[in-house]
């Protein structure tokens, strides 16, 4: 916005949820070989196509020439001496529709294997392999980059108003209909697992369980011609021209993942009780792990239970994590460039859905977490229980990605890396690459309690709710970065809210039952990255809104095998608390934490054929 440039209500042509067709089929059998042995065999299969809306090609062109203005403009710019060219417009490609993908899912698994008892074991072996192939399809909205481009240049094309008949017809002649991006990923593995009693201890078997797993995992990557052309206007590097070589190349990665654990339960007494377990795992171009973890139990009396426990974790970095194909696109929502405003001194210029390269990362490490938890459980009747658990969690080397907005407003740190600029100091590319940031502390409690009547005249009454109370949350955005508090606090596109809790009233009666509940997450301060175009500065900092929704089920269990529900989601029909993120192309709402749908109502029917 601005009085030199307009803003544009993207909302009003983006849907909330994309059409969607699902078809899914799940079987198993078991063949009984004796009291001893059984095989099994597990498949299943499923597919998804969606259409996603967005809104229409946002696009900058540079560089224009003064002939194509409407008059006044073309005239007064026109005068001997001015230059024969004007900086470039913002575009919104109405004329060719909104973007629109059309993403085919299909995702395939077969299991085969065997149980049973080996003399004192108790074992489990499986082979498997899975099979996920996806197909996303360019439908509309999307045109031929080079065409277009000279289209608006030669006039043939009107940016600032409707286009001619002409015009027209050369922008549906240049639409796009290609299956751009094709994947497939494959798994194939085989695990087993033995469990057995080793002996007698005062408060029962010493038990343990080991096992293990191979598996190979396959992912290709085949992106179309027209992709790999950098011609797709929307879906290009525009530091690169038409026909140039970019990181868009078909690919094959794969790896293999060996695993091997071993766990014990050891009841010392009937009151103290140790669970043990020691697993390996070893990534194939990324390392190996050994982790250990230990909980204790000891119950002191009847009604009092401690508990408590300790551990190391790791998480490997995803295939996509380390070889994902290069896409190309715009920053998720209009950022305001603090660099650019210093020197053309107004926003007008400077804020804009800025072109973005999205890149994998081949260096990441692993990353690694330590973890504690030390908690009580209360229960002096059969009626009613509270439990309390303290749990504290660091991790190490945390793989993420930096945000826009944080890139975007500190262009001294990160012109140069995670910035492009053209000559004229206009961004041109930001990069957002996965990589390892640092450290994350985080540490909470977790509060739990039920009640339950005894069944009587007017049936059974209960009550139970479920929370969490966050204490801590800071991270890194660098391993020698200072940390940032994340609590409560929009940062790098998420926020954690210092308390979640579901709360549920129940009551039931023979087949009846009925249950009314309640979900709530408290506010935090919001993403901070409006300005105010006559002032151009930043609006105050703003509040969201606790969020608040309750649901309401009832129930009929007519015989064992057949079942009725019916509820009303979202009873009291709340909206959304107004939020000003703009990381998701639905705005004035956080669509991570919060549902726009109002009041809506379901039935189902369950039957089981046994």
């Amino acid at each position: 916005g601005g009085p030199t440039a307009c803003s544009y209500d993207y909302m009003e042509d983006t849907e909330l949820y994309p059409d969607s067709d699902r078809v899914s089929f799940l079987g198993r059998a078991i063949f009984k070989i004796n009291d001893e042995h059984r095989l099994f065999a597990e498949v299943s299969y499923a597919q998804a196509k969606s259409t996603y809306r967005l809104s229409p090609n946002p696009q900058r062109i540079r560089n224009l020439p003064v002939s194509i203005l409407p008059e006044p403009y073309r005239t007064a710019l026109s005068a001997e001496g001015l230059p024969s060219t004007f900086s470039g417009i913002r575009y919104r490609m109405t004329e060719a529709g909104n973007r629109t993908n059309e993403v085919t899912s299909t995702g395939q698994r077969l299991v085969f294997g065997a149980n049973g008892m080996l003399g004192n074991w108790d074992y489990e072996v499986a082979l498997s392999r899975s099979q996920n192939d996806a197909v996303d399809k360019y439908v509309d909205g999307y045109v031929l980059f080079d065409q277009f481009d000279a289209g608006v240049r030669d006039g043939t094309i009107n940016p600032f108003g409707p286009s001619s008949a002409e015009g027209l017809a050369l922008l549906d002649s240049i639409r796009v209909n290609d299956e751009a991006r094709k994947s497939k990923g494959i798994t194939q593995g085989v695990d087993f697992s033995l469990t057995r009693s080793l002996a007698s201890l005062g408060g029962g078997d010493l038990g343990i369980a080991v096992g293990g797993e191979f598996r190979r995992e396959t992912q290709d990557f085949t992106p179309s011609d027209l992709l790999v052309s950098n011609n797709i206007a929307g879906d290009r590097d525009n530091g690169a021209g038409v026909g140039s070589s970019t990181d868009l190349v078909a690919t094959r990665d794969g790896r293999n993942i060996a695993s091997a654990y071993v766990e014990l339960n050891a009841p010392f007494t009937s009151t103290l009780e140790m669970q043990a377990a020691l697993r390996y795992d070893r990534y194939s171009g990324v390392g190996s792990t050994v982790n250990p973890k230990i909980g204790l139990r000891w119950q002191p009396r009847e009604d009092l239970l401690v508990r408590g426990s300790a551990g190391t974790g790791f998480r490997a970095p995803s295939i996509s994590d380390l070889s994902r194909p290069t896409t190309f696109g715009t920053t998720s929502s209009f950022l305001t460039d603090p660099q650019c405003v210093d020197v053309e001194g107004s926003i007008d210029y400077c804020t804009d859905q800025w072109p973005v390269e999205r890149r994998s990362n081949p260096d990441l490490k692993p990353e690694k977490s330590r973890q504690f938890s030390l908690g009580v459980v209360y229960e002096p009747n059969q009626a009613w229980n509270v439990g309390v658990d303290y749990w504290n969690i660091l991790k190490k080397d945390v793989i993420s990605t930096l945000g826009e907005q944080i890139i975007v407003e500190n262009p001294d740190r990160y012109n140069g890396t995670y910035i492009e600029r053209d000559e004229d100091g206009f961004i041109t590319n930001i990069l957002l690459q996965k990589e390892n940031q640092g450290r994350l502390k985080t540490s909470g409690i977790d509060l739990s309690t039920t009640l339950r009547s005894e069944e009587g005249d007017y049936g059974r009454f209960g009550f139970t709710a479920t929370s969490t109370y966050v204490l801590e949350y800071k991270r890194q955005f660098g391993p020698l970065e200072p940390y940032r508090n994340n609590l409560g606090v929009f940062l790098n596109e998420q926020v954690i809210q210092r308390w979640r809790h579901r709360i549920a009233f129940s009551w039931d009666k023979g087949p009846f039952g009925v249950t009314l509940a309640n979900t709530y997450s408290s506010g935090y301060r919001d993403q901070n990255n409006t300005y105010d175009p006559v002032t151009d500065s930043l609006l105050p900092e703003h509040k969201v809104k606790p969020y608040s929704l309750w649901d309401l089920s009832t129930s009929w269990t007519a015989s064992e095998k057949f079942r009725i529900r019916a509820g009303v989601l979202n009873l009291f029909n709340r909206a959304p608390p107004f939020s000003n993120q703009s990381y998701y192309f639905l705005a004035s709402y956080d669509p991570t934490y919060t549902d726009p749908r109002g009041r809506s109502y379901y039935l189902s029917l369950e039957y089981k054929f046994r």
